[in-house]
């Protein structure tokens, strides 16, 4: 007895050191994540937080979203009714008003939120797609987003993007435990029917976060479809359609006439987003919008990773190459996660492609902000890493498989070099700000330019009408006092064009309408106008090149009547 199982003990271990040997090195990676899935975990959401913290930006983005999210929030705790935000998306607009009815306008607490929401998805991450994908794809996957130079900025800027992160990773969560419920032998109905829901609020909670969520629904609908899975396809689409006509009742009980797509919504179309007179759109013009949007948005994904310089201009005349590899690998990562039925997988890769497919067909190319596509960052490394995965791994360590390890170490590596240096860079700013020094950070032009907000406040008549291309900026640093927004060159009702004549200017400006709220517009008299040369970026200074919309304004008259100002 004792022989034959010594015999039996030696054949297993001769056979789990074959099954060893034959294992591929993604086999190999996967095992030993799994086995440690609670250090990665946790580890990854205490880098994230020391990331974040390090990259925290305490002072308000140049760009106008950033303040004017802050700004909406505030009125619209103050008046909820008279104040809606007609913007956007209005969810998170909403949550500052909630906060800022508690806390005040108080810039850091309100930026430790978004801290929350960015450090808090990585282990929902954890927990939505444990054991729904491979262990390392969702390591990858999580280490390109705690690494993201961009993502860390925006953890800390009130933009919604560390809000509309967390709501995904949530979302997933969800759609994992509805693949759990359908592997469950006994058919349990008010499981489906709870699940459905749950899924079906995430969603509408989702579109209320961000207008280009409204794909979402037809996304996880498609899913349903694929697996014959037609009573819970019945069940969300009811509970969405309950949650939607819910939610459109509440907001037409409160804001009648209001549509949450009603500003965004006109603009998809217009050639121009600053100039409706230029026209609409044809269909080959948003073909061409989508595929330069595809060009550029590889571009800045890249950018993201460190790879090359950011803020650069795009030449859409190149970049062809790496873009058609770039979304074909994602494509194809797609089109094998639902051949092989890998379920959860469908998920992350037709998340990302359907929402950047209707980010690309609803935004303007010369917006091109990276903000659009680092959202997605997690869920792009995951489908890269699974695509190779899929493609190289066979039962034996190859060439193919070191290849993919050394190109995923150069990615890792190339995003936090880039977000280690900027840190570096940030800290000291960062605990400046945190002391108290709300101007610590900015370039001088920036610092005059603000410092001249709180200088009006302080010592102009509360009634005078003073003028500011950053509205929303000077209302912050200036405690709270109200100034004309100038956004845009007044344009000419009769030819659709920009004013050219300098009366035409003087005639606006003593009669320029000014929205006090949702219902009242009113005629003001703008006396008062800050002139200054702001950079386009914060980062670097482009010789000639500055925020030159009020000088547009004012150059007609001063050139017919010098020295008037």
């Amino acid at each position: 007895m004792a022989k034959k199982a010594t015999h039996a003990a030696k054949a297993a271990t001769v056979k789990n050191r074959e099954e060893e040997v034959s294992s591929s090195l993604f086999d190999r990676i996967d095992a030993f994540i799994l086995k440690r899935f609670n250090k990665f975990k946790w580890g990854l959401t205490i880098l994230a937080a020391i990331l974040a913290f390090a990259s925290f930006q305490g002072k308000i983005s140049i760009g106008n979203d950033d303040a004017l999210y802050l700004v909406s929030g505030y009125k619209m705790g103050m008046d909820p009714i008279n104040n809606p935000y007609t913007e956007s998306a209005p969810l998170y607009v909403m949550f500052l008003a909630l906060m800022t009815k508690i806390i005040g306008l108080k810039i850091l607490p309100l930026k430790l939120f978004s801290v929350i929401f960015f450090v808090a998805s990585v282990p929902v991450f954890f927990e939505a797609l444990k054991n729904k994908i491979k262990p390392s794809a969702l390591v990858f996957g999580i280490l390109l987003l705690v690494t993201n130079w961009m993502m860390l900025e925006y953890a800390s800027y009130t933009y919604t993007e560390a809000f509309y992160l967390l709501l995904y990773a949530l979302l997933f969560w969800a759609y994992s435990k509805q693949l759990d419920i359908e592997e469950e032998i006994e058919y349990d109905r008010q499981k489906h029917i709870k699940s459905a829901i749950i899924l079906a609020f995430l969603s509408i909670i989702i579109i209320m976060a961000r207008n280009v969520g409204a794909v979402i629904p037809i996304l996880i609908v498609f899913l349903f479809l694929l697996r014959k899975n037609w009573k819970d396809t019945l069940y969300y689409v009811g509970s969405f359609a309950g949650f939607f006509a819910l939610r459109t009742a509440i907001f037409s009980a409160l804001w009648p006439n209001l549509n949450q797509y009603s500003t965004q919504g006109s603009k998809i179309f217009q050639k121009d987003n600053y100039d409706p007179s230029k026209g609409t759109e044809d269909f080959n013009g948003m073909v061409e919008r989508f595929l330069l949007n595809c060009k550029s948005y590889t571009v800045r994904f890249f950018e993201t990773l460190g790879f090359t310089e950011p803020y650069k201009s795009i030449k859409f005349d190149e970049h062809g190459f790496e873009t058609f590899l770039f979304f074909g690998i994602l494509i194809a990562a797609f089109i094998i996660a639902i051949i092989r039925k890998q379920k959860m997988m469908q998920m992350v890769l037709g998340f990302a492609l359907i929402l950047l497919a209707a980010t690309f067909i609803s935004l303007q190319v010369a917006w091109s902000q990276h903000r659009l596509i680092t959202i997605y960052v997690p869920l792009i490394g995951m489908g890269l890493w699974y695509f190779f995965q899929e493609v190289t791994s066979k039962k034996s360590i190859n060439f193919l498989q070191v290849f993919v390890l050394i190109l995923a170490f150069i990615f890792v590596g190339s995003s936090t070099i880039s977000s280690v240096k900027r840190a570096a860079t940030n800290i000291p700013i960062a605990i400046d700000n945190l002391k108290g020094d709300k101007y610590k950070g900015y370039t001088q032009d920036w610092i005059n330019f603000l410092k001249a907000s709180e200088w009006c406040a302080q010592n102009l008549p509360d009634d005078v009408v003073i003028a500011s291309r950053k509205e929303p900026m000077s209302y912050i640093y200036s405690g709270g006092r109200e100034f004309y927004p100038i956004y845009r060159v007044p344009k000419d009702t009769l030819t659709g064009g920009n004013f050219t004549d300098a009366d035409q200017y003087v005639e606006w400006f003593r009669n320029a309408p000014y929205r006090k709220n949702l219902n009242t517009i009113e005629k003001v008299k703008v006396e008062y106008f800050i002139l200054a040369q702001l950079r386009l970026d914060i980062k670097r200074k482009i010789p000639g090149q500055f925020i030159n919309t009020i000088h547009n304004c004012l150059a007609p008259i001063e050139q017919k009547y010098p020295g008037c100002f």
